[in-house]
């Protein structure tokens, strides 16, 4: 059953032979605010407008689960690397207004097999609003 997927491409699913699916997703906006110094008073604030969306999760990769924990982190530093933007769909439903651009992706080595495979490890995705 798929879960999710960004740009089409990177697919979060779950099945008898394969789980991959992230955890934590956390997504914040926030404004600018500009202060003007006034003598004698208070700075006054001036609103600018809107941040840049993020976005950002974890996902835990692990052989067991079926999944080639190297490959699909592979996968996602590419795509940080490239700066690939695209849609998040989560559920069957776009998550934001906008694409999103994957702007770090930061890989933790967890469990390694005696050739030096991964078994495990947790790779967490950052992502800003692309407009």
């Amino acid at each position: 059953m798929v879960l999710g997927a960004f740009d089409g491409d990177l697919i979060f699913e779950t099945s008898d032979e394969r789980v991959l699916t992230y955890q934590g997703l956390q997504r914040a906006n926030s404004s600018r605010w500009q202060s003007h110094e006034i003598i004698g008073a208070c700075p006054r604030r001036e609103f600018l407008g809107e941040n840049t969306p993020t976005l950002s999760f974890l996902i835990h990769l692990s052989a067991v689960s079926g999944v080639s924990p190297d490959r699909e982190a592979d996968r996602w530093m590419q795509a940080a690397q490239r700066g690939s933007t695209g849609y998040l769909v989560i559920g069957g439903r776009v998550i934001g207004q906008h694409r999103w651009s994957v702007t770090k992706a930061a890989f933790v080595q967890l469990k390694t097999i005696a050739d030096g495979r991964t078994l495990s490890a947790d790779i967490t995705v950052t992502m800003e609003g692309y407009a």
